[in-house]
């Protein structure tokens, strides 16, 4: 086998004499990517309308009717843009159907994405 195509964990690890400052080093590359990805789905999947909710939602944890009045919409229409956002959130994750994206499973996964981007 060659080197190069051996795991970025066995190659971190050759270089350091810590064996667990690689791993670490690892699993925060692995975090940053994720929350990368969350950008990508609030940045490019999202309308601007859906994104203002959520973002919204997401970095403030209002209600909806909160999210209406302050962004001068009725509370039905942020809901349907949320209800769009959940269904758009559980596509990209590639979550079962039978595990539905709610307010908090919203808010657990873009909280990191939200905070210093938007």
């Amino acid at each position: 086998m060659r080197w190069d195509a051996i795991s970025p964990v066995f190659t971190e690890l050759a270089r350091r004499s810590d064996p667990w400052e690689a791993v670490s080093d690892q699993q925060a590359i692995k975090a940053w990517e994720e929350v990368s990805r969350r950008r990508e789905f609030l940045e490019c999947r999202l309308t601007p309308a859906e994104r203002e909710v959520v973002l919204l939602l997401v970095k403030e944890g209002l209600d909806n009717e909160e999210i209406a009045r302050r962004l001068g919409k009725s509370a039905k229409t942020v809901a349907n843009q949320l209800t769009t956002a959940y269904e758009k959130f559980q596509e990209f994750l590639g979550f079962r159907e039978d595990l539905k994206v709610d307010r908090a499973i919203l808010i657990a996964e873009l909280k990191m994405a939200a905070i210093d981007k938007f």
